[in-house]
């Protein structure tokens, strides 16, 4: 079993703010929001949903499973 660390990706104090940033990227990505130890927001991207950049949520500082 594998332990996904959220603390240490990109986040937001807001959902509001975290999806303002989100709304720079293709709506092709599929992610989910999720809160970290702190409280704040933060987005995990899927893989198979960002096509031929795959690394471009990883770039941004987001996780990417």
């Amino acid at each position: 079993m594998q332990i996904l660390d959220i603390n240490t990706a990109r986040d937001y104090a807001t959902k509001e703010n975290l999806l303002k940033a989100l709304a720079k990227f293709p709506e092709s990505w599929r992610y989910v929001i999720a809160k970290n130890e702190s409280g704040r927001y933060t987005a995990i991207f899927q893989v198979q949903s960002l096509g031929p950049d795959v690394a471009g949520a990883a770039r941004e500082g987001f996780i990417t499973i």
